[in-house]
């Protein structure tokens, strides 16, 4: 199988667009700790309900789903604690003896999200490494 990268994209604050990584690459900084992207693809009432984390995706997949690749690319979401927040909630609630919500462990929130806001019926999977 041959796999061909057609377009990549990054976000942190303060490193936005393809130029800004480049320049970051030649003479890396440390990034700044604050920030999220815009995302005015999103309704508002959606993108309230986003964590920072899945606006830094989104705004990734939005991006490399421009243009001719709209519609077409096969994804895959991949995190190695998932959504911090999320898991930090999830230690509180199991050192105070709550009880633990399934719903938490869902990875499944961007690529759900990304479906419904870009009608992109391509593959797309989450996996948590």
């Amino acid at each position: 199988m041959i796999t061909i990268l057609k377009r990549w994209s990054a976000w942190a604050p303060g490193v936005e667009t393809t130029e800004d990584w480049h320049a970051w690459g030649r003479s890396p900084v440390k990034l700044k700790p604050e920030g999220v992207p815009a995302l005015p693809e999103v309704p508002a009432i959606r993108r309230r309900r986003l964590s920072s984390l899945s606006r830094m995706a989104f705004k990734v997949a939005f991006e490399c789903l421009k243009g001719e690749l709209h519609g077409g690319v096969n994804s895959v979401y991949a995190s190695h604690h998932g959504e911090i927040q999320t898991m930090l909630e999830l230690t509180d609630s199991l050192i105070c003896h709550e009880p633990l919500s399934p719903k938490k462990f869902s990875h499944s929130d961007a690529t759900h999200h990304t479906h419904s806001l870009t009608r992109d019926v391509s593959i797309m999977s989450c996996i948590c490494i």
